[in-house]
């Protein structure tokens, strides 16, 4: 059975951003972060790992983010500037400085009431 989510545990005040592709005064590609959605969220941590690569240990710390689901807002950009009605699993999550990359999105059981993303953060210094 569905519980909402208590409105006091979404505490934190997050963006969601896309990315948009464009060309620099050179000619190569510069990628710029564009916020569409700004919210209140509830931030928990899932899983902590240490990631040895290319001779340099990692911390990928997995997330759990929870927000109402945003109904009446426009919740993404396209290449063109457009306004979508998707979150899309290439976005990212910001909270104060810390980026979350998206793994997955779950509209939980399915009611449009609450959506759950499974993010994480790379070289987590939390």
């Amino acid at each position: 059975m569905f519980r909402p989510t208590p409105a006091g545990e979404f505490r934190h005040l997050v963006q969601f951003q896309s990315r948009n592709s464009q060309q620099d005064a050179a000619g190569q590609p510069a990628d710029t972060w564009t916020t569409y959605l700004t919210t209140r969220a509830k931030i928990e941590i899932l899983r902590g790992q240490l990631q040895y690569q290319s001779d340099v240990f990692i911390n990928k710390n997995t997330y759990q983010i929870t927000i109402r689901y945003p109904h009446l807002v426009a919740t993404g950009v396209d290449a063109e500037g457009n306004p979508t009605t998707k979150i899309a699993v290439q976005d990212q999550i910001v909270f104060n400085s810390q980026v979350y990359v998206i793994q997955a999105i779950i509209n939980v059981e399915q009611r449009n009431r609450e959506l759950m993303f499974l993010a994480y953060v790379v070289n987590d210094e939390e």
